[in-house]
């Protein structure tokens, strides 16, 4: 059939071309197309212009549809598929493609800026339209930056992002980057976030250098940092450890703490007041009794022996850290009661009453002890005396008390040493040979008063007793001083006194320039003797002392 109407159409056409004038020079040929339908209209095809999108070197390119700008019109049967893309001029950038279907795709290879004419052919019309593509190179950086230091057991944050730059990518949020650690450590207790933040609680001291690596599609920059991690320190400061009293627990009970001398810093996780620190003597040692509480650092006990400045080092650990310092503890002797007398606790003796009323380390008197018998050591000697720790200050040795007597100037009167007597009792003998003698020496203060009434004393009343000292005789009424019909001897060379007879008198001579009179009988060797120089029947001084007592004293 198809063949008869293509033979039908070609004779057609013959006899046309017969029927022309052979002078005709165009003419037009009109063929069927068998299932064709007119297209209404005229066909118009454009393409809209458009940016398309940047791409970056290296980058899988995103891809372009171009379909998105192309416009047919007067077909109503239109179909993509038939439509032709080419590029008419100018060149897309290399290693982008345009597909049959109109997409531009690929993996750009360098930078720069395309020009090109992109025609689209559809049926017998053709649309033309210039386009730019811009490709860039992907920069990735990370800038430089100085850590702050970070401190043990405090919890750090540093954000890496701010230094972080990426160029190249006009699509780039701050999304997409990935962190890591490209090289080195970070210190223990931190880490790289996946967001770039370094965060943690640092726990070893120490200076760790580290480099960053921050990647970026198919980019990434490193940049080398470094996070110091301070030491712990630990300290001890100088401190005065009160002195402590043998038998009495240390410091009224409570000890001494050594917490307030100490400092720890460089650690966050510290909780002060010496919390986590180890305690301990490192040398010396502490006096008898004490301790040093390991855990608390306080040095407790009940000291047993006097010690004067015992230095010990004390050493306080912690994480590691230590410090170590010395300190000194005067531990002192008590006064004790040991039956019938007082001495200190440790054993030993004073000189003087004066010596245990106000004694040099390692002793401290005790008030609460107040007056009563010692035992001194006096020139070496063992003696138990009164001392009267009370009157104006205290510390007095007794040497001499006498009762309801009479001194008459051509005799001499015992007083012997002792307590104050109570009426009908009988003075105890306290006073050896050696003090007698030292008293003889005195240049201190020496105190004579009658008991109840007035007295004069060194140190209130020293014209009273630079007179009394000179040889004159005080009147304790009135403070009053007269001179009897001869005056006390005093005498460069010594001044042998009356013996009452007795055979060895070279004992009872005065040292040469000694104040007062006093001397020791060589008939009596437990009576200390006022004496006055002259003979027998020479009246030299004399002093009433009816209702009372006569104290002599010295300190």
């Amino acid at each position: 059939m198809r063949n008869r109407n293509l033979f039908k159409a070609s004779l057609l056409a013959a006899a046309m071309a017969a029927c022309l004038p052979a002078m005709a020079t165009e003419f037009y040929v009109v063929v069927p197309v068998p299932k064709r339908t007119a297209t209404p209209g005229n066909l118009t095809v454009n393409l809209s212009p458009y940016s398309p999108p940047a791409a970056i070197v290296g980058e899988p390119y995103a891809g372009f549809d171009f379909n998105q700008v192309l416009q047919v019109q007067g077909d109503p049967a239109f179909n993509s598929a038939q439509v032709r893309w080419t590029v008419a001029t100018g060149a897309l950038p290399a290693g982008l493609m345009l597909g049959a279907n109109g997409l531009l795709s690929g993996t750009p290879t360098a930078a720069g800026t395309a020009t090109f004419e992109l025609q689209a052919t559809y049926r017998t019309k053709a649309g033309v339209q210039t386009y730019r593509v811009t490709v860039t190179n992907l920069q990735v950086s990370l800038g430089n930056a100085t850590l702050p230091d970070a401190t043990q057991g405090v919890a750090y944050s540093f954000d890496l992002k701010p230094r972080l730059t990426v160029s190249g990518d006009a699509a780039y949020t701050g999304a997409g980057v990935s962190w890591s650690l490209a090289s080195g450590s970070l210190p223990a207790g931190l880490a790289l976030g996946a967001d770039g933040i370094i965060t943690g609680m640092p726990s070893a001291e120490g200076t760790y250098p580290f480099t960053v690596k921050a990647a970026y599609k198919t980019n990434s920059g490193t940049q080398a940092y470094q996070v110091v991690v301070g030491a712990i320190t630990v300290g001890l400061q100088p401190a005065s450890l009160p002195e402590g009293i043998v038998g009495i627990a240390y410091n009224n009970g409570s000890g001494f703490d050594l917490k307030p001398a100490l400092s720890v810093t460089g650690d966050g996780a510290y909780a002060g007041d010496g919390a986590g620190v180890t305690w301990s003597v490192a040398s010396g040692t502490l006096p008898a009794g004490l301790s040093l509480n390991a855990s608390t650092g306080i040095v407790t006990g009940t000291p047993n022996t006097s010690s004067v400045g015992a230095t010990v080092q004390v050493k306080a650990d912690y994480k590691g850290k230590s410090a170590t310092q010395s300190y000194t503890v005067t531990i002192c002797g008590s006064i004790k009661q040991f039956g019938g007398y007082r001495a200190w606790a440790d054993g030993t003796y004073a000189a003087t009453c004066s010596g245990y009323r106000t004694p040099g380390a390692p002793h401290l008197y005790q008030g609460a002890t107040g007056d009563g018998v010692y035992r001194i050591s006096a020139g070496g000697q063992l003696t138990d005396v009164y001392c009267d720790m009370t009157t104006n200050g205290g510390g007095y040795t007794v040497v001499a008390v006498a009762r309801d007597v009479r001194f008459n100037g051509d005799s001499y009167v015992e007083a012997s040493a002792g307590a104050p007597p109570t009426p009908g009792q009988v003075n105890g003998a306290y006073l050896p040979r050696a003090v007698g003698l030292a008293l003889a020496n005195l240049a201190t203060e020496v105190r004579i008063s009658e008991v109840g009434t007035s007295k004069a004393v060194w140190s209130t009343h020293p014209t009273v007793m630079g007179n009394l000292r000179q040889g004159r005789v005080a009147n304790y009424t009135t403070q009053d001083i007269y001179d009897p019909t001869a005056q006390w001897s005093q005498s460069s060379a010594g001044v042998t006194q009356f013996n009452s007879g007795c055979a060895n008198a070279a004992n009872g001579d005065i040292p040469a320039n000694t104040y007062p009179g006093f001397y020791w009988s060589g008939c009596n060797t437990t009576g200390l003797h006022f004496a006055g120089s002259g003979s027998s029947s020479t009246a030299v001084w004399s002093y009433n002392i009816n209702n009372g007592q006569l104290v002599l004293s010295y300190r």
